[in-house]
Parts: structure tokens; sequence; C-alpha cells
């Protein structure tokens, strides 16, 4: 009967008890809560390095759109086609081609993240035209987020007009005659 006992001793001790068991989910909950945590900070993070670089990417992308279009021109500041902002916030020529037509983060209720400034500065003395753009982030009130700039050499530009800071600007590339 001593033996039975002992067996019987030696076989309750064999599982966890309830409260080891309350106490290892207790500590995995907490761990699984820091890990998600720390996911959500690395997405977080990520997503925002991928924003800017995508404003970036964008303002780059139309800067160079505007350079393609002026580069060959042969006269500015007269009839032809006009470099200026849309409404959707878009660079367009001629008021219906979009140069760079780009998917853009939601933004408020307008639809675009990034509204778009444009400013023309010629130099006629060395055939230059300097465009600044501006993006404006709307989901911050529209506050000032990026600005660059490119000056663009027309070499086979025959009459340009000096705009100081103008928001479009008109250029042709068809041969001028003299």
């Amino acid at each position: 009967m001593v033996r039975l006992s002992k067996k019987q001793s030696n076989s309750r001790r064999i599982g966890f008890t309830l409260l080891e068991m309350v106490i290892v989910l207790a500590i995995m909950l907490m761990l699984f809560t820091y890990l998600v945590a720390t996911f959500q900070v690395i997405e977080k993070g990520h997503t925002g390095t991928a924003m800017i670089n995508d404003l970036h990417d964008y303002a780059s992308m139309n800067l160079k759109a505007i350079a393609n279009n002026l580069c060959n021109a042969t006269s500015v500041g007269s009839t032809g086609k006009t470099i200026s902002v849309a409404s959707g916030n878009h660079v367009v020529v001629d008021s219906n081609k979009l140069l760079p037509s780009y998917t853009q983060y939601p933004g408020n209720a307008n639809g675009a993240r990034w509204a778009l400034g444009l400013s023309f500065t010629t130099d006629s003395a060395r055939k230059m035209v300097y465009v600044t753009i501006k993006l404006y982030d709307s989901k911050e009130g529209n506050a000032l987020a990026y600005t660059d700039n490119i000056s663009v050499y027309c070499p086979g530009c025959k009459e340009m007009s000096d705009i100081t800071n103008a928001n479009s600007i008109v250029f042709s590339t068809e041969p001028v005659i003299t």
C-alpha cells in the first residue's frame, strides 16, 4: 500500500498546475503586445520614408517633363503651348495633356495629397528658363513640403520674353519666322 501511494503522488506532479499555465500565458501576451507595437512603429516609419521618396519623385518627374518640353522651344513668351498647373494639381501642356500622370497618396477631401506650385523666370540673354516647383501637403494644412528648381537651356530659342516669377509659361516649338 505504501508503494501505491508513492506512485499516485509521482503521477500527480507530471503536468503543470493551472496557476503556472496562467502565468505563462500572461507572459506570452505581454511579449506579443510588445512585438505588435514594434512592427507598427517600423511600418509607420517605412510608410513615412516611402511617402517622402514619392514626393521627391513626383517633383522630379514634373521638372523633367517641363525641361523636356522647354529644351526644344524656339520661342518663349509668345503664342504656343502653355505650361501651368491644372485644377487637379497636375502640370499640363495646352490645358488638356497631363505631362506626368501620377497617382498620389490620398490627401484631404479633394483627393490629391500634394498641391503643386510653379514659378518661371527667364533670362533672354543666356537663353535660360528657371523653373521652381513647390509641393504643398494638403493633409498638413497646405504647408510647404518640398521645393526644387531646375534651369533649362533653350539653344534653339530665337525669341524669348523676359518673365519674372510667372505662374505659367508659353512656348512654341514651331520655327520662328523673322
